[in-house]
């Protein structure tokens, strides 16, 4: 058996988070600092749009590895299998907190308008900041969560 990578550890390799061959107790301690660090930095926006594909990377690695070894490795403790169904439940709550895209600031004329049964309305705006999957922007119109809005950029239609 292949033992852990960890400096002074003799306890068989369990699993392989970022490239490091690891023992169950190491990738238990090790993913809870780092998942620690990892929701420090994303409550607080903390990086760099550029980093978020390696943070991305470790909670998606980390979540297959906590489900692996709870399901393939042997004498595993009530503990254990707890602190690993607890790291794959933080992992993917990061996940979900994580942006899909990076946000940029920027002013791009847009029409708007409201597709409300009883009154439907137009009105002419700027976005204030833009991402891959929306936009923030500024409009006079009260308007119910969940509802339809249509949206044309007045630059390019």
């Amino acid at each position: 058996m292949v033992g852990c990578n960890h400096p002074g550890c003799r306890n068989p390799r369990a699993c392989a988070p970022e490239e490091l061959q690891l023992c169950t107790s190491r990738f238990i301690s090790d993913c809870y600092r780092k998942l620690d660090e990892l929701a420090e930095l994303i409550q607080q926006r903390d990086f760099k749009s550029s980093s978020v594909h390696p943070i991305r990377r470790f909670l998606v690695v980390s979540t297959s590895q906590a489900v692996s070894q709870a399901l393939k490795v042997q004498g595993l403790s009530n503990q254990q299998r707890a602190q690993l169904l607890d790291i794959l439940l933080s992992a993917g709550d990061l996940l979900g907190k994580l942006r899909r895209s990076p946000r940029a600031i920027e002013f791009v004329p847009v029409r708007l308008c409201g597709n409300s049964y009883t009154q439907p309305w137009v009105e002419e705006t700027i976005t204030q900041v833009l991402s891959k999957h929306g936009a923030m922007l500024r409009c006079t119109r009260p308007y119910a969560q969940g509802g339809t809005l249509d949206f044309v950029r007045l630059d390019t239609g």
